[in-house]
């Protein structure tokens, strides 16, 4: 029984984080009677969400600045981390900005390994 309510404490988290970051919502500044009537709105207007979570025309200035700053950190030789903690940061930012094909995209080209690079036969001389 502990673990089914884990599971759903872990997908609420999960679905209204996405909801959260696909509205640009600050999660600090919101409290949770405006989120719910903010739900029931989108739920009795569906169309309207879909139009702002697909169309992200431009990206809070807040992101931007986060990106380029990890960026710069996992160059910086003398950063605390590896590079690789500041991609997933930076990663992890902007997925949230992704539309559920961009997503399946993504998913295809890791499962695909696009990222490699074309394999190159030689043939021995004859």
């Amino acid at each position: 029984m502990t673990s089914r309510a884990v599971t759903e404490l872990l997908a609420a988290r999960r679905y209204l984080n996405s909801v959260l970051l696909q509205l640009s919502i600050d999660a600090e500044h919101i409290t949770a009677f405006r989120l719910l009537e903010l739900l029931d709105y989108f739920a009795e207007h569906p169309t309207e969400y879909i139009q702002l979570t697909m169309n992200v025309e431009k990206l809070p200035d807040y992101d931007v600045l986060d990106v380029v700053l990890l960026c710069h950190a996992a160059l910086a030789q003398d950063s605390p981390e590896f590079p690789t903690h500041y991609l997933n940061q930076i990663l992890n930012i902007m997925f949230g900005y992704l539309t559920s094909d961009q997503r399946q995209e993504v998913e295809v080209y890791l499962a695909e390994k696009k990222y490699l690079p074309p394999l190159k036969l030689h043939l021995p001389n004859s």
